[in-house]
């Protein structure tokens, strides 16, 4: 029987990267097709639970021995269903040899070993891999024989792999995630006490998986309290949206706290460099899913927070 053999250099590639690998084909004995073919795919799939009315009927006998009429009964109870849907934001086939995709030309391969060398491009517009209790994005390519005829199945190969936003840090960023960011805010701690000013400057909008996020928090204490310290963290919530249902999954990725005291009438910075832990998903929006960061970060006033927004990074491979 004729196999195939799929060779790649990595499962791991990133969005824009060029994948070039092989197929090697090994026809014991003639084999009619119309052509070796590859298809790629990239998949989003959302998973949510609803809740359904079920209605239950009962039925029974009344009267001696229960010879009598039938009664009826309905009751309604609530069961949890899980659903899904998914949207194919890649599909693509590439020809290797034969008759062009959607021919009905057939030929006939000879027996022997051959070696179809392949590439394509992942695209830059694509969406990161990813899996969670909410859905997940995949990516898969499907190597195949296409065989003509009636109850003749198709002789094929699979390979699932990894895309990521970013190969290492000594890829240059682009212009959007390189510029720095600055975000200015106010708050009064009680009425008529004064405000308390806080800037927070990003040297840009990128943090990476495993590494760290710096930042500079200015502090201009222009009321009558004392501020206890800085608080921070980045909230990651991802959400799938599909058939009229939203659900999210919210976790902070990172959180921490600046114990300085900022008196009254003080101007105060502090360079603060936070860990980010390794594993952590990158961001992405897709049509049904979607991955958000969002970093906070504020002034501890006496125990209650004070919270300002940041600007959120773009992007955490």
């Amino acid at each position: 029987m004729t196999s195939l053999t799929m060779f790649l250099p990595k499962l791991e590639f990133c969005l824009g990267e060029v994948i070039q690998g092989r197929l090697q084909v090994i026809a014991p004995k003639p084999q009619k097709m119309r052509g070796v073919r590859l298809h790629v795919r990239g998949t989003e799939m959302a998973r949510f639970t609803v809740d359904v009315q079920v209605r239950n009927h009962h039925h029974h006998s009344t009267g001696p021995n229960r010879a009598g009429a039938n009664e009826c009964h309905t009751n309604t109870t609530t069961q949890q269903e899980v659903r899904t849907e998914k949207n194919e934001f890649l599909n693509m086939k590439v020809n290797l040899f034969g008759a062009d995709i959607g021919s009905k030309e057939e030929m006939i391969l000879s027996p022997g070993t051959y070696i179809y060398p392949f590439e394509f491009q992942v695209p830059y517009g694509g969406l990161p891999s990813f899996r969670s209790d909410v859905g997940s994005i995949y990516y898969s390519i499907k190597a195949y024989i296409e065989v003509p005829g009636f109850f003749k199945f198709d002789i094929k190969c699979k390979k699932d792999f990894a895309v990521l936003l970013f190969n290492d840090v000594s890829v240059p960023l682009p212009p959007v995630l390189a510029a720095p960011r600055t975000k200015k805010t106010s708050k009064s701690p009680s009425i008529g006490s004064g405000t308390i000013e806080l800037q927070v400057d990003m040297p840009n909008g990128y943090a990476q998986s495993g590494g760290a996020v710096s930042f500079r928090v200015t502090a201009t204490n222009k009321s009558s309290k004392n501020v206890r310290g800085i608080v921070y963290y980045v909230m990651s919530k991802t959400t799938a949206a599909a058939q009229g249902c939203n659900k999210q999954l919210a976790k902070r990725v990172l959180t921490g706290k600046d114990a300085h005291t900022v008196a009254k009438g003080e101007v105060w910075a502090q360079d603060i460099t936070a860990p980010v832990a390794g594993g952590v998903s990158p961001r992405f929006q897709g049509p049904l899913l979607s991955r958000p960061y969002t970093p906070r970060g504020g002034l501890d006033l006496a125990g209650a927070r004070a919270l300002a927004v940041w600007l959120p990074p773009a992007g955490l491979p």
